[in-house]
């Protein structure tokens, strides 16, 4: 008989939380009967921490030792663990091929785990999730009393299952227990390395919040998101970049909002789609604030009658004399919110306030200054620079063409794509990737608790990270954008950054197209011959280190 074995934990599971002990940092939220000061939930954190889990997870909490008036009590604690830990593992998509191709073959599946969870717990999962099956074996060293680290849980197996090393072949992460203790015993190994993104890895070593680990929790929650779906060249930079922009944007909006006492936030159509569908997703934390979908565009505000346009307001919910509303873009100048409040002041209505990624509005562009609220002041600070059709783009992919007009309550659009300066190639299937992706993070930044954290996660991690990709970017991110195409002046379409990019040149805006910029980009190309380096491998280049076994 041939034996295959799985190790469990960071092989074919992950967890949204990355590190183990970071899940206590989210489980400290869920064991306390109401809200406690910070002092006292790391408090638990360390007396969890410190508890011994060499052994079951019951003799685990026996050894747990702390007293809060408003803490469960242990065996809802360990009800709650268990729960969490659920709630935070994800399958390895990649893994699960690799797994059925040993069965296929007629190989025995094992799946072992150095871990005090009980085993019953970890087979009911991965029989749920469907890697593991009927007629496998499961052995966790918390229950069968022997561990990975030391070779005796292997020595334990090869004794109940009465087979040779000569035919076993072990899979797993930990480059001792799971490649070098096996290896000497005379097991085949495969190194799995389910590997963080290079954002991700920034993440883990910058973090900036001493009472719950952000970054850590961040990177965990990108690698378990991409290592749970199908390869798609969309998914690094949707994962790292932006999703947690606009999750983190979402959130701060609608927190405003409820300061403000806003009751309804109407998102614009297509620069704002997968922000929509994101704020959908966070009312689960800000139930107050209603959130909709608003067909417009200038094209379709200036070029529609006033006395179409009022009532199509009023249908949508937009004009009100109560309650207070907001409008959601992601770049303006201004001119719509003024050209919208104008008609609904003159016709009775409350004006409705602006919320805004960017906004560059100044008595240049508009004489009255619309209420509004920014996160950047292109005026002030530029961060986006010449890429902000990756911005309007790529951060909101939407299948909806521009609105033109209105006829009577529907809205009438284009067309994707049509005549406009800038071109998306498989636009549907990055739009449907790209909105799969923001609402399942959405759901995770929840279940993670990182959503307590938001303000700051937007400030520390997300801006930084998005000026280091537009300063500096890894090529890792770059190959979505290698479905964007700019129209030149002569009515022709060209990629916005080049098939091979270096790190020298990545980026070079080719929106006027001038002769002034393709000087630019001669010398840069010059530039880029000069100090080239030597090329990533494809390996080193994609990011699915998964798939990668040393033999």
């Amino acid at each position: 008989m041939r034996i295959s074995s799985f190790d469990i934990f960071d092989t074919c599971v992950v967890r949204k939380c990355g590190d183990p002990k970071n899940l206590f940092d989210v489980l400290s939220y869920r064991v306390f009967s109401k809200d406690v000061p910070t002092e006292q939930r790391i408090e638990f954190i360390a007396r969890r921490v410190a508890a011994d889990d060499t052994s079951t997870f019951e003799h685990l909490y026996d050894t747990f030792e702390y007293e809060h008036p408003d803490l469960l009590c242990k065996k809802d604690i360990m009800k709650r663990e268990l729960e969490c830990e659920y709630e935070m593992m994800v399958p390895v998509y990649s893994m699960l091929p690799e797994i059925n191709k040993c069965r296929n073959n007629g190989d025995h599946i094992i799946f072992i785990s150095d871990m005090y969870l009980p085993t019953e717990f970890l087979k009911q999962y991965l029989l749920e999730q469907g890697i593991f099956y009927e007629g496998d074996s499961i052995y966790v060293s918390g229950d069968c009393g022997y561990k990975k680290r030391d070779g005796l849980l292997f020595k334990w197996i090869k004794s109940q299952k009465n087979i040779e090393y000569s035919d076993w072949q072990h899979y797993g992460d930990n480059p001792i227990s799971d490649v070098q203790i096996p290896a000497s015993l005379g097991i085949k190994t495969h190194y799995v390395n389910q590997k963080y993104l290079p954002y991700e890895e920034i993440w883990k070593k910058c973090g900036v919040n001493l009472n719950f680990h952000i970054g850590g929790i961040m990177a965990g929650l990108g690698r378990s998101l991409l290592l749970s779906i199908k390869d798609n060249p969309h998914n690094a930079f949707a994962v790292d970049i932006a999703a947690p922009l606009l999750v983190t944007f979402a959130m701060r909006v609608m927190s405003d909002a409820v300061s403000r006492k806003i009751t309804k936030l109407f998102f614009c159509s297509r620069d704002c789609y997968a922000l929509y569908h994101v704020a959908k997703k966070m009312q689960q934390v800000i139930p107050s604030v209603e959130v909709n979908y608003f067909y417009t565009s200038r094209e379709a505000l200036y070029n529609t009658p006033k006395e179409k346009l009022l009532p199509y307001l009023i249908h949508i919910g937009l004009a009100q004399s109560e309650n207070q509303i907001g409008i959601v873009d992601m770049r303006s100048t201004g001119k719509s919110l003024c050209y919208i409040n104008k008609l609904l002041y003159e016709n009775g209505f409350n004006q409705a306030f602006g919320y805004y990624f960017e906004m560059f509005c100044s008595d240049f562009y508009i004489k009255d200054v619309p209420p509004y609220y920014c996160e950047i002041n292109k005026l002030y600070c530029s961060l986006l620079r010449h890429h902000h059709p990756i911005l309007e783009k790529f951060l909101s992919l939407s299948p909806d063409g521009q609105t033109i007009g209105y006829d009577g309550f529907e809205p009438v659009m284009e067309k994707p794509n049509e005549g406009e300066d800038f071109y998306v190639k498989n636009l549907d299937e990055l739009s449907t990737v790209n909105l799969d992706i923001m609402q399942k993070y959405a759901d995770m930044f929840i279940e993670t608790e990182l959503y307590r954290h938001f303000s700051e996660i937007f400030s520390f991690y997300v801006i930084p990270t998005l000026k280091l990709f537009f300063d500096k970017p890894n090529k890792i991110y770059l190959h979505s954008l290698r479905n964007l195409y700019i129209l030149q002046q002569d009515g022709k379409y060209i990629p916005y950054i080049e098939k091979k990019p270096n790190r020298l040149a990545l980026l070079v805006s080719r929106i006027y197209c001038s002769s002034k910029i393709r000087g630019i980009r001669c010398a840069m190309k010059i530039i880029m011959f000069v100090f080239n380096t030597k090329p990533k491998t494809d390996k080193e280049w994609w990011p699915q280190g998964t798939k990668i076994y040393n033999e």
